[in-house]
């Protein structure tokens, strides 16, 4: 089933999403030239009762992105007979994006998973995707059997994942007027 060439360069992509109240997720893929194989998901259900009123939906994608990134050290592990494997995660998140990508100070929640996620991953493997080319998508809204088995997009993953040239390039100073709106989340530290 996985008959890739172990001497040649190969990609592990890791796409990661939550939905509020229903569940996160992630699923992996390996591409080799134009193969792509689907080689695992991860699902969680949100949590519930008091502590879950504090989990807003970056919340709970930045708990996506930190089983995807726990995920991937493990699929790391898995396929380390691989010589020339890189690694690139994906979310459709950008406020993640920035609290992964920032040296501010943030809350302690916020925190402490993106400590988890660093540990786990570097900042310069982390790149968005739109929803729509998310598949994990799936995973964290839930679907019927007959749509996931029709899905292309959870099997393949997206059209564009063989081609690098083709990739979503995520803006960065675009979301710095975001994490504005969400200052609540940093923390700020007076001289």
């Amino acid at each position: 089933f996985l008959d890739f060439d172990k001497s040649q360069p190969i990609e592990l992509h890791i796409f990661n999403d939550s939905t509020l109240n229903v569940g996160y997720g992630s699923v992996a893929y390996l591409c080799q030239g134009d193969r792509v194989v689907m080689v695992g998901s991860k699902s969680r259900v949100v949590p519930t009762g008091k502590r879950s009123v504090q989990l807003t939906i970056p919340r709970l994608e930045l708990m996506a992105n930190v089983l995807g990134s726990v995920f991937g050290k493990w699929l790391l592990e898995v396929y380390s007979d691989f010589s020339k494997m890189t690694v690139h995660f994906w979310t459709d998140s950008e406020i993640n994006l920035y609290w992964i990508n920032t040296s501010k100070t943030l809350k302690m929640f916020i925190n402490n998973r993106v400590a988890k996620i660093k540990e786990n991953s570097n900042p310069s493997q982390w790149q968005h995707c739109s929803t729509e080319d998310n598949p994990a998508d799936l995973i964290s809204r839930g679907c019927s059997v007959d749509t996931l088995i029709n899905s292309s997009l959870f099997w393949n993953g997206p059209s564009w994942l063989t081609e690098k040239e083709n990739w979503p390039v995520w803006d960065k100073a675009k979301v710095e007027h975001v994490a504005v709106a969400l200052a609540s989340e940093v923390v700020t530290v007076a001289n």
